[in-house]
């Protein structure tokens, strides 16, 4: 009935489960760096990358092919949406040089150039519409040191560079029509070197240098030309030079950093990308103008379908797009959903605002639960610029809020109820939100300026914290003379430093019990996990009742020891007291098995053994990443998620990866994942919670 509510009561054990986990920016279904693109329209594009990588995009979402090549892919041209060829690194003997292709709509198929004797890379190709092709790669060494040219005529690749006695790398080449080409390249050794430009000679039908008019010993790395008398060359350390159609001209890019693609979309207006984030702008004359791209990852080609659109790729994965009037990335931080059945891309339930990587989040019940993450640039209103991205759930979805004061990446955040939680991060940042707006705890950071990996609020008057290790003096966990100390702190209407027993260590994550006012008079129960010594793993235990201190759990493992980056407890019994939990961590040293921990029980369960078990297993090749964050519902179902979107479930008797797991064909994300949280016990084995709902 409309305007009716209702209201549930939830209990754990009962509710209808409900999870988040969160991470980096994501989205184009690969990790690798993306080295070139090209599309047809807005809604189809292809992007090829490092390692054989192919992504691809719809007009809504990137997805990796299945298609993996053998090489590095370094330059991709379409001639229609059905017919593209990539070029790469030099294969084996039966393909050389790499060349792959795809014929009316199929799958991408390698081609055979055995027939080519010759093994360079190639680094630039381009398509006509009618199929046929030119490649360019690197100096070919079977036949007098000359720029590897290759022309495809539909059927085969030929050489086509006879006449050409340069041993230089040709990096780049584009046409506006089959009589006028431009291919780009490496300087030669010497002050009066410059630049290798090449033009395609129709009527001698022979590739001529055309480089009057460059005055710098630069390397150029792309060219693209509007029309027969406007084309642009980009290189590095910033060097430009347009085409007018009679000569070469340098332009102005204010800046130092290699330029590596460049794409124009009218006569007078072109877009560079470059190392750095670089991204500039051209709208005609002798300077181009530099354009806040919100990413410092080295950006490695662009292409234009439109000239209100564009899609500019880069390292680790990294895609912008402009729309006409700024660019922002189709990548969008990692936000994955859990609702008792499967996990589901939920990044369209974050403000737009929200847009640098997430580092941690927390449930509090259905319609209400924190994500905290890095700050940055290109922040979209509410979301302050500049300031640590922070986002709250009301049940629809994740809004930006406005009050987030530290310009420091907050790390963890821990809420209590409804109107207090709190977040650490970097610097020493720690920052409270009392229900109206969050404010910093750490003014000119009295209490410590390391940073801080863990917080962990149990009520109103008891909150933890740990992280990086003291190193300065003055400060609430240093010991002057000697300030060096483990930063181990507690709250309760004042912070305090709890470090007694702890080993100076950095530590990455933490997990506490509820906790008496006065030592000794409630059974007390906490973990802290961090950094390796030597080979043993860093695990320590508070035990209150016992004289107030860290007790050390660490053990020695020659083997497996490896960093710890986060621990989770459960108490199955009610007693107050951890008697069955995970700490996971990095890939183990032999770059096979995962890093997983279980304290109390042998992996598979059984009987309480008052000891850590390493149950590290080796998932597969494609699956062996770093493990961020662990959570469990109760003992008989446990999360954990890592790098490139790794999602492992814990069962109550094995680890294994979910089939929506990065490094799957179901995955959903690749990005990588930084926290985990399900709404379940936590620590709190009677909590209970009302809410409204429609």
């Amino acid at each position: 009935m409309a305007g009716s509510s209702n209201r549930r009561t939830l209990r754990t054990g009962v509710q209808i489960q409900e999870g988040w986990a969160v991470g980096n920016l994501g989205g184009t279904a690969t990790n690798e760096n993306l080295n070139a693109i090209h599309c047809t329209s807005s809604s189809n594009c292809w992007g090829v990358a490092d390692n054989g990588v192919v992504v691809y995009w719809n007009g809504s979402t990137w997805t990796q092919d299945a298609f993996v090549a053998a090489e590095n892919l370094n330059g991709i041209s379409c001639a229609d949406a059905a017919n593209c060829i990539i070029v790469g690194d030099a294969g084996a003997a039966s393909q050389r040089p790499y060349t792959i292709e795809r014929v009316g709509g199929g799958a991408w198929n390698a081609q055979d150039n055995s027939a080519l004797n010759i093994n360079q890379p190639l680094n630039g190709v381009f398509c006509f519409a009618g199929g046929t092709c030119w490649a360019v790669g690197d100096p070919d060494n079977a036949v007098n040191e000359r720029p590897l040219i290759l022309y495809w005529n539909g059927a085969n690749w030929t050489r086509n560079n006879s006449n050409l006695n340069i041993n230089r790398a040709l990096n780049g080449v584009t046409c506006t029509a089959t009589n006028n080409c431009w291919a780009v390249g490496d300087a030669g050794v010497g002050a009066t070197e410059r630049p290798l430009i090449l033009y395609w000679d129709n009527l001698t039908a022979t590739w001529q240098r055309r480089n009057s008019g460059l005055n710098v010993n630069q390397d150029l790395n792309a060219v693209h030309c509007f029309d027969d008398s406007s084309c642009m060359a980009v290189g590095n350390n910033g060097v430009s030079y347009f085409w007018n159609g009679a000569n070469w001209t340098a332009r102005n890019t204010g800046t130092g950093e290699n330029l590596n693609g460049v794409w124009c979309t009218a006569a007078n207006s072109c877009f560079a990308v470059g190392d750095n984030g670089t991204l500039l702008q051209w709208s005609g004359g002798a300077n181009w103008a530099a354009v806040t791209s919100g990413t410092t990852e080295n950006l490695n080609a662009i292409h234009c379908p439109n000239a209100s659109d564009c899609f500019a790729v880069g390292d680790n994965g990294t895609v912008l797009r402009w729309n006409g009037t700024s660019w922002s990335s189709t990548v969008t931080p990692a936000l994955l959903r859990w609702n008792g059945v499967t996990w589901s891309d939920a990044t369209s339930l974050l403000a737009s605002g929200i847009n640098r990587d997430l580092r941690a989040v927390t449930a509090l019940s259905y319609t209400d639960g924190w994500v905290v993450g890095e700050t940055g640039g290109n922040a979209v209103a509410p979301c302050p610029n500049n300031r640590a991205r922070i986002g709250r759930w009301n049940g629809s979805g994740w809004t930006c809020d406005a009050s987030s004061p530290s310009n420091r990446n907050l790390n963890s955040v821990s809420a209590v109820s409804y109107n207090d939680a709190w977040a650490v991060g970097a610097g020493g940042s720690i920052v409270r939100w009392t229900g109206a707006a969050w404010s910093e705890q750490n003014a000119a950071q009295a209490i410590t300026g390391r940073e801080l990996h863990a917080v962990h609020a149990l009520s109103a008057t008891e909150v933890w914290a740990t992280g990086r290790q003291e190193n300065q003096g003055g400060r609430t966990c240093s010991s002057p003379p000697n300030p060096s100390a483990a930063i181990i702190l507690r709250w309760n209407g004042a912070w305090s430093c709890q470090n007694t027993g702890a080993a100076t260590r950095r530590y990455r994550a933490m997990f506490m019990f509820p906790d008496g006012t006065d030592a000794g008079t409630q059974p007390d129960d906490g973990w802290i996990v961090g950094d390796r010594a030597g080979d043993n793993f860093s695990i320590f235990r508070w035990n209150n009742p016992v004289a107030n201190q860290w007790n050390n759990q660490s053990f020695l493992d020659a083997t497996n020891r490896e960093r710890l980056n986060s621990v989770t407890m459960l108490d199955t019994d009610g007693d107050g007291l951890g008697d069955d939990g995970w700490a996971v961590g990095r890939l183990r040293n032999n770059n096979l098995n995962l890093t997983i921990l279980r304290w109390n029980h042998a992996c598979a369960g059984g009987a309480a053994t008052g000891t850590w078990t390493v149950c590290s297993f080796d998932p597969g090749a494609a699956l062996r990443q770093h493990l961020n964050a662990v959570s469990c519902v109760h003992a008989r179902e446990c999360w954990a998620v890592g790098n490139g979107g790794l999602i492992l479930y814990w069962d109550g008797a094995n680890w294994t990866v979910h089939p929506q797991s990065g490094g799957l064909p179901g995955a959903i994300t690749t990005a990588n994942l930084n926290g985990v949280d399900l709404i379940g016990a936590r620590g709190q084995p009677s909590v209970a919670w009302r809410e409204n709902f429609p």
